[in-house]
């Protein structure tokens, strides 16, 4: 029996068929697919069979989203800003600044 150390795999992977490639493949990413030592683009396989349709350009992506979304309607508020402050922060203030406005009133008139 030879050593397992002098094994030649890039001649035993340069024998196999695609399909046998392929089934590799499947049994080597079940073994262990948590494995963190592992970058994350290699712990799943690619499941695409389709060929790369062109270079990416950001920019061309960036304007074509940006007349997209000139293009589309905004949707109306369902709830007008008035720019009123609600709720107990709002009403204390509100109540705050008239008992100030009158110890002003009162402090001028004295």
């Amino acid at each position: 029996m030879s050593d397992p150390r002098n094994i030649d795999e890039d001649a035993i992977l340069k024998g196999l068929s695609p399909e046998e490639l392929e089934q590799l493949e499947c049994e080597l990413q079940e073994m262990d697919p948590e494995n963190a030592m592992l970058p994350a683009g290699m712990r799943q396989r690619d499941q695409t069979k389709k060929s790369p349709t062109g270079a990416f350009d950001r920019d061309a992506l960036m304007q074509h989203l940006e007349k997209q979304a000139l293009e589309h309607p905004d949707r109306e508020d369902l709830v007008p800003f008035t720019g009123q402050k609600k709720g107990r922060k709002g009403q204390f203030l509100r109540t705050l600044h008239a008992l100030l406005k009158k110890m002003l009133i009162v402090c001028f008139e004295l």
